[in-house]
């Protein structure tokens, strides 16, 4: 648990720039306190429940030659259960890591409705002093979009916000369009 936000650090450069919110990734203390609080609830229950399970058998009769450890039915019950149980999220996590491997490669594989061969996509921040006043964004824009269509190796430019499959900061995916406000579509046909 000491060790995350050091491993956050280093990793954070390690972050590819076209990860969307990827500022965004911190470590949550209510969600690690609540792990470490499971873990030791559970580590202590595991390990108490052998412990008493072996407590029921007297010492002397434990380490009397020829006597070999007997175990009552309840406690075989119970080392059966508790190994069903095992299997048993094991194979559901098994289960859910295949499911999560499968649909990734069907989403790589996925037509995207567009060929992103020969596109190219650029992010300004159109803010600050510049910006400020009312349309001062909307002229840049059309004025950038015009000089690119006039060049003659553009064949197309247009502008919106936020870029397909990128999603905004409430982790929708939609675009903004002039005069129309936001049009939430999901996944970008």
């Amino acid at each position: 648990m000491l060790l995350v936000p050091w491993g956050l650090a280093m990793l954070r450069p390690l972050i590819p720039p076209g990860i969307p919110r990827s500022e965004d990734i911190r470590v949550d203390l209510t969600v690690a306190f609540f792990s470490l609080g499971v873990s030791i609830v559970l580590g202590v229950v595991l390990a108490v429940l052998p412990a008493l399970l072996a407590a029921d058998t007297s010492l002397g009769v434990a380490l009397r030659p020829g006597t070999g450890r007997t175990v009552t039915r309840g406690g075989q019950m119970l080392r059966s259960g508790l190994v069903m149980v095992q299997v048993a999220f094991a194979v559901i996590l098994l289960a859910g890591a295949g499911l999560l491997f499968n649909t990734l490669r069907h989403l790589a594989a996925q037509e995207l409705g567009f060929s992103p061969a020969r596109l190219l996509t650029a992010n300004l921040p159109l803010s600050g002093p510049r910006f400020a006043e009312t349309g001062r964004a909307q002229a840049f824009t059309s004025d950038l979009l015009r000089d690119f269509r006039q060049q003659g190796v553009v064949l197309s430019a247009a502008g919106g916000f936020p870029l397909p499959f990128t999603g905004d900061r409430q982790g929708r995916t939609g675009m903004i369009f002039e005069g129309r406000g936001e049009l939430d579509l999901g996944i970008v046909q």
